[in-house]
C-alpha cells in the first residue's frame, strides 16, 4: 500500500513524499537520502503514531499505522554541504533599490526645501502606515484638478524614499499642496521665503485632501504568499510580527497552512492566527480609506449650567485626532503633567450658546466621549497659542508656545475616553485577558505547591481525543465549545474598521512629530 507522507528535516518540509508500506526500511531511507542527502547510517527517523521510537531497519512498514498526511521527522547531518538556496549578496554589490530595502542602512530623508520640516516630518510618519500605502497604490494621473493628483504625488514620494540611499526633495508634491492648500504657500514678511507652518494643519489639510480620492481599497483576496508581513497572535493572546516563509496547500486540510518567520524561531499555524500587514479590511460604512483609519467619532454632550429646563444636546462628530490640553499651570486650578490628564480636559470644556429657556446667551458644559475607535489615533499637545498685547504698538498680539514638559505613555489605554457601549465591547477581550493572567499565576502557584486558583473552563479536559491535533486545532475546538455554551463573542470590526474582535483599546506608539526651540515662529 502506497501513502503520501510529510518529511520535516530541520527547516525543510517535503510534501507529498510517497512510499511503498511493502518495501523494506532501506528503500524508504534510500529515497530520504536522496531528498536530503542524509547517509542511512545517520539517519533517525520518527512518526508519531505511525510506530514507536527510531525506526530500525527490520522493522515491517506493513505493520505500522501510516496514513497520508502524516508527518515524518528525519534527523541527522547531510554527507555533502549544499550550496545556499538564495545567493549571499554583500552591502557593497547591492544595488541602491535594493539596498534601501534591505534595513542595511539607514532610512532615507526628505530635504527640507524652505521651512518644508513641518511637512518633511508628517510625511515620514504617514510614510510607515501600511494600509494607506496600499490604499494609496490605485492613484491615478489627471490633468484637471490637483486635488486629484495630490494622492499620486504623495504614493510618488513615498516610493522614491523606499527606492533611495540618500535624501530626496519632494517637489512635485509641495508644489501640488501649495496649489490646493494656499496658506502652506505663504511668504515670509521678513523676505525670508516661504513662512514656517504647523505640522498639525499640514496633517489635517493633507487627511482632508485624502479622504475625497481614496474611497476604497484596491481589490484584494487576502491570500498569504511567502515573503508577507504579517501579524502573528498566539492562542495566549500575545502578538508579533512575522514573515511568511512558506504555504502549505495540500496537507489534508481545507484551507492553507503557513511557516511563519518570527523574532526567535520557525511556527507553522492557520490563517486564523495571521492578519496581513498593509493589507484591505471592511470599512464598516466608513466615508474614505481616511476616516477608517485615523477618523475618531465623538459624541458630544451639551448641558447647561444656568437652567436645568434646558434639554441635553447631544451630537456625534468625526475627528482626525484627541486634543491634549496643557494649558494648565502657574495660576491654574488644573495641573497637566501627563498626556492622559490633557486629554480629559481636551475632552470636558465650558462654552457660551443661546439658550431657548433663559430667552438668553448661557454657560454650556461640553463633554465629548469616543464612540468610534480608528486603527491609528492622533494626540496633538496644544502647545501654541495668541496672547493678546493691548500695549504694544507694533502688534495686536502674539504667538507663544508653551514650554512645560508633558509625560506620555508608549502604550496609550483609550477606554476610559470612551462611551458606556464602546466600553462593553471593549470589556470582553479586557477581561479575557486578565483572566489569562490570573490563570498564568495561578500555574505557577501550582508548580510552586501552593494553587488557590481554580481550573478555569478553558483548561478543563476536552470531550474528545486530541493527541492528534496540533496548537492551532486544540484552540479552535476550544473556541467551538465556547460558542457552544454561549459565550459571547465580539464581531471583528466592533470597536471600530479594521480592528480584531479582541481589541482592548490600547495603541502602540508609534510616531512622534516634535517643535524643537521657543520660539513659536522658529
Amino acid at each position: 500500500m502506497k501513502v503520501a507522507l510529510r518529511v520535516k528535516w530541520g527547516k525543510e518540509v517535503f510534501d507529498k513524499v510517497e512510499i511503498d508500506t511493502a518495501s523494506p526500511v532501506s528503500a524508504f531511507k534510500s529515497q530520504l537520502k536522496a531528498l536530503t542527502g542524509v547517509p542511512q547510517e545517520r539517519q533517525k527517523i520518527m512518526c508519531k503514531n505511525g510506530w514507536k521510537g527510531l525506526l530500525k531497519d527490520d522493522f515491517d512498514l506493513s505493520s505500522s499505522s501510516l496514513k497520508d498526511g502524516m508527518q515524518v521527522m528525519l534527523m541527522g547531518t547531510a554527507e555533502v554541504v549544499t550550496a545556499p538556496k538564495e545567493k549571499v549578496l554583500f552591502v557593497e554589490d547591492m544595488k541602491e533599490e535594493k539596498l534601501a530595502k534591505s534595513g542595511a542602512v539607514l532610512p532615507s530623508g526628505l530635504i527640507n526645501l524652505g521651512n518644508t520640516c513641518y511637512m518633511n516630518s508628517t510625511l515620514q510618519c504617514l510614510r510607515k502606515v501600511p494600509e494607506l500605502r496600499f490604499a494609496l497604490s490605485i492613484a491615478k494621473n489627471s490633468s484637471q484638478e490637483p486635488s486629484e493628483n495630490f494622492a499620486v504625488f504623495l504614493r510618488e514620494t513615498f516610493d522614491r524614499l523606499d527606492r533611495s540611499t540618500e535624501a530626496i526633495p519632494p517637489m512635485m508634491f509641495l508644489h501640488c499642496l501649495r496649489q490646493i492648500h494656499t496658506q502652506f504657500a505663504q511668504q515670509s514678511s521678513r523676505g525670508q521665503g516661504f513662512m514656517q507652518q504647523d505640522a498639525e494643519e499640514l496633517y489635517s489639510a493633507l487627511l482632508n485632501t485624502l479622504k475625497t480620492n481614496l474611497k476604497e481599497f484596491p481589490s484584494d483576496s487576502q491570500q498569504l504568499a511567502a515573503g508577507d508581513r504579517v501579524l502573528y497572535k498566539s492562542a495566549e493572546g500575545d502578538a508579533e510580527e512575522a514573515t511568511v516563509l512558506d504555504v502549505h496547500n495540500d496537507n489534508g486540510r481545507n484551507d492553507p497552512y503557513y511557516t511563519i518567520k518570527l523574532s526567535a524561531k520557525e511556527k507553522q499555524t492557520n490563517r486564523a492566527h495571521l492578519t496581513k500587514i498593509g493589507g484591505s479590511f471592511d470599512l464598516a460604512g466608513s466615508s474614505s480609506v481616511v476616516d477608517a483609519l485615523f477618523g475618531i467619532e465623538l459624541r458630544e454632550e451639551l448641558s447647561c449650567l444656568e437652567s436645568g429646563a434646558e434639554p441635553v444636546r447631544s451630537t456625534v462628530d468625526r475627528q482626525f485626532k484627541l486634543l491634549c490640553n496643557i494649558r494648565g499651570g502657574a495660576g491654574s486650578l488644573q495641573q497637566v503633567s501627563h498626556m492622559e490628564e490633557g486629554i480629559r480636559l481636551g475632552l470636558m470644556d465650558e462654552v457660551e450658546m443661546n439658550s431657548d429657556a433663559l430667552g438668553r446667551s448661557a454657560k454650556w458644559k461640553k463633554c465629548q466621549k469616543i464612540a468610534r475607535l480608528p486603527r491609528y489615533i492622533c494626540v496633538q499637545f496644544i502647545r501654541f497659542y495668541w496672547k493678546a498685547t493691548p500695549d504694544s504698538q507694533d502688534h495686536a498680539g502674539v504667538k507663544c508656545k508653551i514650554m512645560k514638559p508633558i509625560t506620555f505613555p508608549e502604550t496609550f489605554d483609550a477606554y476610559e475616553f470612551c462611551t458606556d457601549d464602546l466600553k462593553k465591547v471593549l470589556d470582553m477581550p479586557r477581561l479575557k485577558a486578565e483572566e489569562r493572567t490570573k490563570l498564568k499565576e495561578g500555574q505557577k502557584k501550582d508548580n510552586e505547591g501552593d494553587s488557590g486558583v481554580e481550573e478555569s473552563k478553558a483548561d478543563q479536559p476536552l470531550p474528545m481525543e486530541t493527541e492528534n491535533l496540533d496548537d492551532d486545532e486544540i484552540e479552535a475546538l476550544k473556541a467551538a465549545m465556547a460558542l457552544s455554551k454561549g459565550e459571547e463573542v465580539n464581531a471583528p470590526g466592533a470597536a471600530g474598521p479594521g480592528l480584531p474582535w479582541d481589541f482592548k483599546g490600547n495603541y502602540e506608539l508609534f510616531a512622534v512629530v516634535t517643535h524643537k526651540g521657543r520660539e513659536a515662529e522658529g
